[in-house]
């Protein structure tokens, strides 16, 4: 016989073919569970099923495979006190739990010796036969709720899905994955994980030679898709819009949604939608980001979205829905400077939005409360409008009543819906309660639940504020800044790497219908510091020079759209005092 092989591969096909066949049949298994695993996972998958004295000797022939591997060298075994095993120890404590009830064993960790055996045990089953098997696998982890025991748990049931063929599991999956990715602010991981998603439909679409019409979709795509995985797919597609526009990259948010468009436009199944709030989505995602962009006929677009979603909204009937329909409607209203009618939108409003019924519904549905919101966006139109008692009474519900019943992870929210009343209170005065307000509801929670890499769309400006606020204290109560801590903000403000040059647009243009844009915090920042200076020295004139310099952009920005009028009232006033301050 002769034992000279001339290729590698066929060498270690020959060593497989020693074994017997369960033993070759568990390989198979051990390959497809992943370059390393567990014992636990083992006796989960091939005992399944199985009563007591199945197991127990269905067991004996498993460790014997495993330990007949080991000695020819494809296996390696890892012992239980290897940081590789620990990061296991999660995933696989509920099998080892259950097995442990019946039976003496020892937890064990087991890795493939190089990654050419895992090819070659791969590469000796058919393709249906590896999907079988990753299906099989995949079926028992969810039964044993697996997506919900770790994060790394939960992916390794979605590569079981994916690997197996089953998108749509997969994906329904993922996006369970990619809320709570969501709901730790991790966007950049967000969006790698819902590109390899997105890229699913395409890989297992058989459309190789097809092609791609948009977002890597085929009409031939398109074409098969049923409703569910039609509303899957859109719901995808916004998912990865939205984390885009929170980290600022609104050419990428708009496409995403753009393709989301598309695919529910030339999608067949679309009209056999039951469920038609994927729409309601869309609309209001595109309306939101609308709201950051600088483009052309930008009011005539919103309008058109407002009333298409305020009809479909009414023949839907949910307030959930309506609710929103009515906030964009104000939005609208105000952006053409109607703040009378923005505010009787908002009344409308009001008669059928109630928080402790409905908010949980609108976040659901649009991540955050945008019914909520319009209570914040309506302190300025009645601020612009002269109505102070008015004013006033929303800004005590929003901090008395609204706020308390908002999720206090939900920090972007309490941003949208307290922002305004920030400035109105300092405005009158009362600049310590705004301090204290901010400081509670947005910058304390943001830093209490997260951590370094998580992100919001307004995150950037969170510290601006606050530094803003406690100069502001500190003037009015006649207080001087530490000296030490002057320097440092004097050498931050100045700064040519500081944050007003990554926000860019995109963040500026949404804040001057908040009340204030970035720009004129930062110039009022530097007027505030030039103003507690001992001396009229050069360091003062850089101070006032830059607060000029940001005070105009913020002008250029709030006069061009009627809806930004208390955000240039606030502009032409810090220019007034910084060019008062120059000439002295």
């Amino acid at each position: 016989m002769n034992d000279t092989f001339t290729d590698l591969n066929d060498l270690l096909l020959h060593r497989l073919d020693s074994f017997d066949e369960f033993t070759r049949r568990s390989l198979q298994i051990f390959a497809v569970l992943g370059f390393e695993f567990s014992f636990s996972e083992v006796l989960a998958i091939q005992c399944h099923g199985l009563d007591n004295a199945e197991t127990s000797a269905h067991m004996k022939r498993i460790q014997e495979a495993l330990d007949a591997s080991v000695k020819e060298n494809i296996l390696e075994e890892a012992h239980s006190g290897e940081k590789r095993s620990r990061k296991n120890t999660e995933h696989t404590r509920k099998a080892m739990k259950r097995f442990s009830k019946t039976f003496k064993i020892v937890e064990r960790q087991y890795t493939f010796s190089h990654a050419m055996w895992r090819n070659c045990v791969l590469g000796t089953m058919l393709n249906e036969t590896e999907r079988d098997i990753h299906r099989f696998i995949a079926n028992i982890m969810e039964g044993d709720n697996y997506e919900v025991h770790s994060y790394i748990s939960a992916m390794k049931l979605f590569h079981h899905w994916k690997a197996s063929g089953d998108i749509m599991h997969a994906s329904l999956l993922a996006m369970k994955i990619g809320k709570h990715l969501e709901n730790l602010l991790l966007q950049h991981q967000v969006i790698d994980f819902y590109f390899e998603v997105i890229s699913m439909w395409k890989d297992f679409s058989g459309d190789e030679n097809e092609e791609d019409v948009i977002a890597g979709m085929g009409h031939g795509v398109l074409s098969r898709l049923t409703r569910e995985e039609l509303d899957c797919l859109a719901r995808l597609h916004t998912s990865i819009a939205k984390a885009y526009a929170n980290i600022g990259d609104g050419t990428n948010a708009n496409l995403f949604y753009s393709n989301c468009d598309f695919i529910l436009t030339n999608s067949p199944a679309a009209a056999d939608l039951k469920d038609r709030t994927v729409f309601f989505i869309l609309y209001s995602a595109q309306f939101g980001l609308l709201q950051s962009l600088d483009v052309k006929n930008k009011l005539v677009i919103q309008t058109e979205l407002a009333k298409k979603f305020v009809e479909q909204a009414q023949i839907h009937g949910d307030p959930v829905h309506i609710a929103r329909a009515l906030a964009m409607e104000g939005l609208v209203l105000a952006g053409r400077g109607m703040f009378e009618d923005a505010i009787d939108a908002q009344k409308r409003l009001e008669k059928i939005y109630f928080a402790e019924k409905h908010s949980a519904g609108v976040i659901n549905e649009y991540a955050t409360d945008r019914a909520a919101q319009s209570y914040g966006y309506s302190v300025i139109w009645y601020a612009t409008l002269g109505r102070h008692e008015e004013c006033q009474a929303q800004i005590d519900f929003i901090l008395d009543n609204l706020l308390p019943k908002m999720p206090k992870k939900n920090v972007h929210n309490s941003f949208m819906i307290l922002f305004q009343s920030l400035w109105v209170l300092k405005d009158r005065g009362h600049v310590r309660l705004a301090e204290f307000v901010f400081v509670k509801h947005i910058y304390d929670r943001f830093n209490e639940y997260y951590s370094k890499g998580s992100s919001t769309f307004f995150y950037v400006v969170y510290e601006p504020i606050r530094v803003l606020l406690r100069l502001a204290v500190e003037s009015k109560e006649g207080k001087d800044t530490d000296e030490r801590k002057r320097k440092e903000l004097e050498g931050w403000i100045l700064s040519e790497d500081f944050f007003v040059g990554s926000p860019g647009k995109i963040r500026a243009i949404p804040m001057c219908s908040l009340g204030r844009d970035p720009h004129c915090i930062i110039a009022e920042i530097c007027l505030l510091l030039a103003a507690g200076r001992k001396t009229f020295d050069e360091r003062r004139m850089q101070l006032l020079r830059k607060g000029a310099e940001e005070a105009n952009k913020s002008n250029k920005y709030t006069q061009c759209n009627p809806g930004y009028a208390y955000s240039q009232k606030q502009s032409l006033s810090i220019m007034g005092e910084i060019q008062r301050m120059i000439m002295l």
